[in-house]
């Protein structure tokens, strides 16, 4: 299976962008939280964890937050795309997911 990447270009395609928040407060989750909350709803392989503002106008309704975006591959049962799992810093819950391409 090769590893394959989400694009900020495929990002910003579905109406999504991510980038390093600009005021840092401090998360009430930690990234090993996140991971693990990730790897709950989608069995797989974490390879990174960042802390990011997360904007996705084409989301109902639209989503503005700090959140982890967990990069993963999962479980032989799921396939073996590469996905993003954003899980918010604030409430631990999984706010949406992406597929790579």
């Amino acid at each position: 299976m090769s590893l394959e990447t989400v694009s900020a270009a495929q990002l910003a395609y579905g109406g999504i962008t991510v980038n390093t928040p600009s005021v840092v407060a401090s998360p009430v989750i930690s990234s090993s939280a996140a991971a693990s909350t990730a790897t709950k709803e989608f069995p797989g392989t974490v390879h990174d964890v960042q802390l990011v503002n997360l904007s996705d106008i084409d989301h109902v309704p639209t989503i503005n937050a700090v959140a982890y975006a967990v990069e993963m591959t999962p479980g032989t049962s799921l396939g073996g795309k590469y996905f993003v799992v954003f899980v918010s810093a604030d409430s631990g819950a999984v706010i949406d997911t992406v597929e790579g391409s």
